[in-house]
């Protein structure tokens, strides 16, 4: 008996990014980053703290918090930002030919998906144990879902399978007669 795929039923996931793949996106990104974050850390903390550099007068710990907030702003400002334009993918991921899907449909990420999944991928990253917890998790399993993938309900592929996928999830879905009512309104 073979079983016919109805508009309810997931279709099967395509093959996971490579994990060298993903760690080389995070470390452009990482890069990316340094070159377009540093000097706006600088330009603040100027702003900010204009005698900074002058070592007679150190401020309090708790004056350096508006500068810890700006860059967390700043990174996730990178991701967000990135993701839109890129449509859900960072610039790393973007320029490595990686594709960033929600679950279950294989669609791509929605503005709210990427807001949460930078969020997410940000506080699994800056909790040091949550960090390795989170690489080993990735490296030893079959799909290399990081825990910010699981928690966000997304996959990450290549960009040919993901659009391959995307045809294949069109077609199928894709309700009789639509194609009728397309051609009518050109």
């Amino acid at each position: 008996m073979s079983k016919s795929l109805n508009q309810t039923q997931t279709p099967l996931l395509p093959p996971p990014a490579p994990m060298l793949k993903r760690l080389s996106a995070a470390l452009l990104d990482g890069l990316f980053q340094i070159i377009l974050i540093v000097p706006l850390v600088f330009l603040i903390l100027w702003l900010l703290y204009p005698d900074i550099f002058d070592r007679t007068n150190d401020p309090e710990p708790l004056e350096y918090l508006p500068l810890c907030l700006s860059v967390l702003l700043l990174v996730l400002g990178y991701y967000v930002i990135g993701g839109c334009i890129f449509h859900g993918n960072t610039p790393g991921k973007q320029i490595l030919g990686l594709r960033v899907l929600k679950l279950p449909q294989l669609k791509p990420l929605t503005f709210v998906d990427i807001v949460f999944r930078s969020v997410m991928f940000m506080l699994f990253c800056y909790i040091r144990p949550v960090f390795w917890l989170n690489c080993l998790w990735t490296c030893f399993r079959k799909q290399h879902r990081s825990l910010h993938d699981l928690c966000c309900r997304t996959y990450v592929t290549n960009r040919e399978t993901a659009e391959q996928v995307g045809d294949t999830v069109r077609t199928v879905v894709q309700p009789e007669g639509s194609e009728k009512s397309a051609d009518r309104s050109e």
